[in-house]
């Protein structure tokens, strides 16, 4: 027979959220239910599990929700510089000033996406088909 404290690990009725909390303490609580034998010491056990699973729930309500990442493609306008030889490529359509120097345009244009990725972008390539 169940252990009565069981009934309190459901998690079918919390928002997915919250489920994704509780769902693997209510899955870990029914599998020692079935593995161990009753007793004072399963009991307690359960009861603890029961008290921080509370405990992770009430945390989950307070956990920040993930703002949407910026998207952007980005425009970019590369520059040589003859001295060196670098190329210096920088992005016109972001919101913050995103440059990099580069030994070649692919190098500095990898550069610029780990940026752009860094300070919260999604990067959307644009490739038009050839006609």
């Amino acid at each position: 027979m169940p252990t009565p404290i069981l009934k309190y690990f459901a998690y079918e009725h919390l928002p997915p959220k919250l489920q994704e909390v509780s769902k693997p303490i209510g899955d870990l609580a029914l599998q020692l239910d079935a593995l161990l034998p009753d007793g004072p010491e399963k009991t307690t056990g359960l009861r603890k599990l029961l008290e921080a699973k509370d405990c992770f729930v009430r945390q989950a309500l307070d956990k920040p929700a993930e703002l949407p990442k910026k998207t952007i493609t980005p425009i970019y306008e590369c520059r040589e510089d003859h001295a060196t030889g670098h190329i210096q490529v920088k992005v016109t359509n972001a919101e913050e000033k995103v440059f990099a120097t580069g030994v070649d345009h692919l190098d500095a244009k990898l550069k610029v996406d780990k940026k752009l990725n860094e300070m919260g972008y999604e990067i959307i390539k644009s490739y038009k088909e050839p006609l």
